[in-house]
């Protein structure tokens, strides 16, 4: 969890394209992190609930007419939680007056944020042609330059290219739709993904 969180930091200290980069160079096991935070802000998030008495949330909340059920108590209160995490909701519509609640905002925000900006570049890795192909080999199977270079008949240098221009072209695609982009960094992108190629 500690290796996770410290991800989730260099995350959130992160600039638009470092974050879209982070992603690319982390995508086979991102999803595993995002697991281990979610994990993380639910215990946290009952333990909040427990320290002080939660509002009535009509739209989510289910009334039981077996309130001495802590099963059915503690499946009421996880799903909750899930919803909280999933939804746009300020923390305050959960929770009120509680120590931690800024800093509890901020990580799930982040969280949400984090969700978002995976979705976006996911959609562009699912591209179907022969350069993205070739990244996905490097960056989800875990092959190196050399053995992808070997199984298509390309040279190093060739994959390395393809590799490396494709980030760009990713990058350039998905900044524009990340929290923080100016137009100074989608432009930086553009150019950056336009010199490679």
């Amino acid at each position: 969890m500690k290796r996770n969180l410290g991800i989730i930091d260099t995350y959130s200290a992160a600039q638009p394209e470092e974050r879209i980069r982070l992603i690319l160079d982390m995508k086979s096991c991102w999803e595993s992190v995002m697991n281990g935070y979610r994990h993380y802000l639910m215990l946290e998030l009952d333990a909040l609930r427990k320290s002080e008495s939660m509002r009535q949330v009509s739209d989510v909340r289910v009334q039981t007419s077996n309130q001495r059920d802590p099963t059915m108590q503690r499946a009421l209160m996880e799903m909750e939680l899930e919803t909280f995490l999933d939804s746009e909701w300020p923390l305050h519509e959960f929770f009120s007056d509680a120590d931690d609640i800024e800093f509890m905002h901020e990580r799930i925000t982040l969280y949400r944020t984090m969700s978002k900006e995976f979705g976006i570049v996911i959609a562009h890795l699912e591209s179907k042609n022969e350069q993205m192909a070739i990244l996905m080999d490097f960056i989800e199977s875990g092959k190196s330059i050399q053995n992808i270079a070997e199984e298509r008949e390309l040279s190093r240098k060739v994959v390395r290219n393809i590799i490396r221009n494709t980030k760009n072209q990713i990058v350039h695609l998905s900044l524009p739709y990340f929290d923080g982009a100016t137009d100074e960094n989608v432009h930086r992108g553009k150019a950056s993904s336009m010199e490679t190629l």
